[in-house]
């Protein structure tokens, strides 16, 4: 019995352990044989070989009309443990990524592609009906030049939220800034609020930054688009400061 516990760790049943070890020790045998063998009910023997053939544990061989059963050579086990091993191995940077650690850790998650832009967008949407102030770096031209309907999304999207959100827009100026500020200007409510920035100062082109709640957001649009999320208050507080210095810097519009 404790060697059956022992082979559950390799992620098969404790019965199912019990019917691998029968058939080792027996050598190729019947289904009813193993049945009787580990006084398990023969539907339930059937169940626990499909398991093992699943897992490479038990081969079949024919003779006659009889089929008998043989387990692996126990190094196998070996192998299915350091196979699954491996596989954890992979899986490892993501589960960290994932994992919220009370003292402070940073998650950290990247993306590609304009999904995911679109979906940090609704995660901001939806922010904007709670408290707190958003806070934003964008770069309207390079945006209209690589993703014009992300823009005009935004805009419609703005028109049917609470008149009460807060935001503020630090943009590089230029024709596309303006001409962005102009149609907002109609829909926007009063606490959403645009400086812009030279960007001879202030060479963020190609990029946004978004601060909201605990995560701090940066988007890559030039080639390969990208979005990265970091979740940290630490951090989304000092780009605030960050945010709060530049916007001192910044022109009043509007």
């Amino acid at each position: 019995m404790e060697m059956a516990l022992l082979l559950t760790t390799t992620g098969i049943s404790e019965k199912a352990a019990q019917v691998y070890l029968a058939a080792l020790q027996a050598g190729p045998t019947t289904m009813t044989d193993l049945a009787r063998i580990t006084t398990l009910k023969r539907p339930s023997v059937y169940l626990l070989i499909d398991a093992l053939l699943g897992r490479g544990l038990i081969t079949t061989e024919k003779r006659g009309k009889k089929t008998f059963y043989r387990a692996e050579h126990p190094q196998r086990i070996l192998q299915t443990i350091r196979a699954r091993t491996r596989e954890m191995e992979r899986v490892i940077p993501e589960l960290e990524a994932m994992y919220y650690d009370p003292r402070g850790r940073p998650r950290v998650t990247v993306s590609e592609g304009i999904d995911a832009i679109l979906a940090v967008y609704e995660d901001m949407y939806a922010a904007m009906g709670r408290k707190g102030e958003i806070l934003f770096f964008t770069d309207i031209a390079s945006l209209d030049a690589n993703l014009p309907d992300a823009i005009d999304g935004l805009i419609e999207r703005i028109k049917t939220l609470p008149r009460s959100y807060r935001l503020r827009e630090l943009n590089l100026e230029s024709p596309q800034t303006y001409d962005y500020i102009r149609k907002l200007e109609k829909v926007k409510g009063k606490h959403h609020l645009f400086r812009v920035l030279d960007p001879a100062l202030y060479p963020y082109e190609n990029t946004d930054t978004l601060i909201f709640e605990n995560k701090t957001v940066l988007f890559s649009f030039k080639k390969e688009i990208f979005t990265v999320v970091i979740e940290s208050q630490q951090i989304a507080d000092t780009h605030r400061a960050m945010f709060s210095a530049a916007w001192m810097a910044g022109k009043e519009v509007g």
